[in-house]
């Protein structure tokens, strides 16, 4: 599925509008065709849709059809209005340049079968009103320049995504739940996805890309099959603190492009992440490894359980701030960038490798003063067990060096006295050492 950065502004056609209510006859007084849009006997008044009509969809008369054919060309439909259950919509493709509201409530359903073009930021109003959860579903592929915005009443009903995902605007989930049934969610430009507190997304078997994640409300699945998703198109940034719950299966998470994507919910995935581009951020826990590839940063202060691996750059915290970050063991071939805090008594980050191996032996230190240090030493990583010492050390502060064994088994940035320093404490004790060999020979004599 695809998600546009921003809602695009693009000037949606203007249409005088109507509310055109449907009704379909009685079959049993009148045997004609009671199923399509183009028949007059079939909407209240005998007027067809024209483009721009809001489409009304209430208890049709006795006997009268609630599976309904669209047999116009490129209607352009205002928006819809539901308050009854179990219509369906099959035929020919439509644009929609208005809301849909589907008020039926219950264990109601709604279904639009046919491909949809949006002409502008579409609102999805799908009320609950009990226990029962009434299911809207778009059947077919949903395209267009324009996104959509799932707003229910409390939590809301479901909507659900059956098909081909292909519109390029964002999509907001502010109440109640979107099922990204169905289909390859894929497309460029791809837009932002967020959910809200009192929203909700479910993944089926499929892969979805979208611009950045953001928002507090859950994304979880369904099924146990393949679910993969792709963060940061159009070099997109996001934030989200909700939880991902991709358990059973195989499921991933890649980040792309340039931007910084932050995760400070718990993830849990089972397979390793990858972060092919810009920054990802795990400020909570990640329940498998993470694989940080040339071009990609890996910062944050929360827990990876896997191993984190790869060409990248390991970046605890996040930029220009102190922090550390954890995971269950680790093999960098690219770069750990330690950030370091001379203020006051002094921080730096750091990287945790608590109980596993850490494995330097082809990597770069690269050392980053956010303001000078002058502390006797900086504890930056720690290991179950070291694999190598550092290939290459750049930017280190003057007179410091790398411990890789400081305290236990920790690496620190550890101060070294000057060489004047030294030169006038060799002096000093050597002065010392004459003044004992004289008064001794004075004794002796």
């Amino acid at each position: 599925m695809v998600f546009a950065a921003g809602f695009l502004l693009l000037a949606a056609p203007a249409f005088a509008q109507s509310t055109i209510t449907w009704t379909s006859h009685d079959t049993g007084i009148d045997p004609t065709n009671n199923t399509t849009w183009s028949n007059t006997a079939n909407w209240s008044g005998g007027v067809v849709p024209v483009d721009g009509d809001t489409l009304r969809f209430p208890t049709p008369a006795a006997n009268g059809s609630r599976a309904m054919t669209n047999d116009l060309t490129n209607l352009v439909v205002g928006g819809f209005e539901v308050p009854a259950n179990a219509y369906t919509i099959a035929g020919n493709a439509l644009n929609l340049n208005g809301d849909i509201n589907f008020t039926a409530g219950g264990n109601s359903t709604f279904g639009i079968n046919v491909p949809v073009t949006l002409q502008k930021n579409v609102t999805i109003f799908n009320e609950k009103t009990t226990s029962s959860t009434p299911v809207l579903s778009i059947g077919a592929d949903l395209a267009g320049p324009f996104g959509l915005i799932i707003d229910s009443s409390g939590t809301g009903g479901q909507t659900a995504l059956n098909a081909n995902v292909t519109y390029t605007g964002d999509t907001t989930v502010t109440n109640g739940s979107l099922y990204l049934r169905l289909g390859v969610m894929t497309a460029s430009p791809v837009g932002n996805l967020t959910i809200d507190t009192n929203g909700s997304v479910l993944s089926n078997n499929l892969t979805f890309s979208a611009g950045g994640l953001n928002g507090s409300g859950p994304l979880s699945k369904q099924g146990n099959n393949t679910r993969t998703a792709t963060l940061g198109a159009n070099n997109a940034n996001g934030s989200y603190s909700g939880t991902i719950s991709w358990i059973g299966g195989s499921s991933s998470i890649t980040k792309t492009g340039t931007g910084t994507q932050t995760f400070s919910g718990p993830v849990t995935v089972s397979g390793s992440g990858v972060v092919n581009g810009g920054r990802l951020n795990i400020d909570s826990t990640w329940s498998a490894g993470m694989i940080v590839n040339a071009a990609g940063t890996l910062g944050g202060t929360g827990t990876l359980s896997g191993a984190v691996t790869g060409a990248g750059t390991v970046s605890p915290g996040a930029a220009v701030t102190i922090g550390t970050l954890a995971a269950g063991s680790g093999t960098l071939t690219g770069t750990l960038l330690i950030e370091l805090d001379g203020t006051g008594s002094g921080t730096s980050d750091r990287f945790n490798v608590t109980t596993g191996a850490l494995d330097i032996g082809s990597a770069t230190l690269n050392f980053s003063e956010l303001t000078p240090v002058d502390d006797q030493a900086y504890i930056f990583a720690s290991y179950g067990s070291l694999v190598g010492t550092f290939a290459n050390i750049t930017n280190i502060p003057t007179n410091y060096a790398v411990d890789y064994s400081y305290q236990g088994n920790n690496i620190a940035l550890t101060a070294v006295p000057e060489p004047g320093i030294l030169a006038g404490l060799g002096a000093g004790i050597a002065g010392l050492t004459a003044v004992a060999l004289r008064r001794r020979r004075n004794a002796a004599a």
